[in-house]
Protein backbone atom coordinates (compact mmCIF):
# COMPACT_ATOMS: atom_id res chain seq x y z
CA UNK A 1 0.00 0.00 0.00
CA UNK A 2 1.24 3.35 -0.50
CA UNK A 3 2.08 6.17 1.99
CA UNK A 4 -0.90 8.29 0.14
CA UNK A 5 -3.38 5.42 0.71
CA UNK A 6 -1.82 4.93 3.94
CA UNK A 7 -2.55 8.80 4.79
CA UNK A 8 -5.68 8.90 3.63
CA UNK A 9 -7.14 5.18 5.23
CA UNK A 10 -5.48 6.61 8.70
CA UNK A 11 -5.49 9.93 8.58
CA UNK A 12 -8.38 10.75 7.01
CA UNK A 13 -10.56 10.37 9.07
CA UNK A 14 -9.02 11.92 12.23
CA UNK A 15 -7.80 15.56 10.34
CA UNK A 16 -9.24 18.01 8.21
CA UNK A 17 -6.92 17.73 4.89
CA UNK A 18 -7.73 18.21 1.35
CA UNK A 19 -6.45 16.11 -1.43
CA UNK A 20 -4.01 18.79 -2.33
CA UNK A 21 -2.37 18.62 1.72
CA UNK A 22 -2.18 14.80 1.27
CA UNK A 23 -0.23 14.92 -1.95
CA UNK A 24 1.59 17.18 -0.41
CA UNK A 25 2.29 15.15 2.52
CA UNK A 26 3.17 12.51 -0.06
CA UNK A 27 5.56 14.30 -1.87
CA UNK A 28 7.21 15.13 1.70
CA UNK A 29 7.60 11.38 2.04
CA UNK A 30 9.16 10.54 -1.52
CA UNK A 31 11.75 13.50 -0.75
CA UNK A 32 12.28 12.34 2.50
CA UNK A 33 13.48 8.88 1.72
CA UNK A 34 15.36 10.27 -1.43
CA UNK A 35 17.58 12.36 1.18
CA UNK A 36 17.74 9.62 3.91
CA UNK A 37 19.69 7.37 1.77
CA UNK A 38 22.24 10.27 0.95
CA UNK A 39 22.17 11.22 4.82
CA UNK A 40 20.93 9.48 7.81
CA UNK A 41 17.58 12.01 8.37
CA UNK A 42 15.22 9.21 10.01
CA UNK A 43 15.52 5.60 10.69
CA UNK A 44 11.38 5.30 10.22
CA UNK A 45 11.42 4.04 6.49
CA UNK A 46 8.48 1.90 6.82
CA UNK A 47 5.37 3.44 5.20
CA UNK A 48 2.71 2.81 8.07
CA UNK A 49 5.28 3.35 11.10
CA UNK A 50 5.87 6.58 9.54
CA UNK A 51 2.16 7.42 8.63
CA UNK A 52 1.60 6.89 12.65
CA UNK A 53 4.74 8.85 14.07
CA UNK A 54 5.94 11.45 11.62
CA UNK A 55 3.02 12.86 10.24
CA UNK A 56 -0.25 11.57 12.88
CA UNK A 57 1.98 12.53 15.62
CA UNK A 58 2.83 15.69 14.15
CA UNK A 59 -0.57 16.53 12.76
CA UNK A 60 -1.93 15.60 16.33
CA UNK A 61 0.60 18.37 17.90
CA UNK A 62 -0.39 21.13 15.14
CA UNK A 63 -4.06 20.57 16.17
CA UNK A 64 -3.53 21.71 20.02
CA UNK A 65 -1.10 24.39 19.08
CA UNK A 66 -3.34 28.18 19.34
CA UNK A 67 -3.75 29.92 15.92
CA UNK A 68 -0.94 32.84 15.42
CA UNK A 69 1.83 31.45 18.00
CA UNK A 70 4.76 29.23 17.01
CA UNK A 71 6.78 26.55 18.32
CA UNK A 72 9.98 24.96 18.19
CA UNK A 73 9.95 21.46 19.18
CA UNK A 74 13.60 20.54 17.27
CA UNK A 75 14.58 16.76 17.20
CA UNK A 76 16.70 14.65 18.71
Amino acid sequence: MSILALLVERLGAIFELSAAQFDLLDSHWQLLLKWNRKMNLTRITDPQEAVLRHYGESLFLAGQLTPGRVVDVGSG
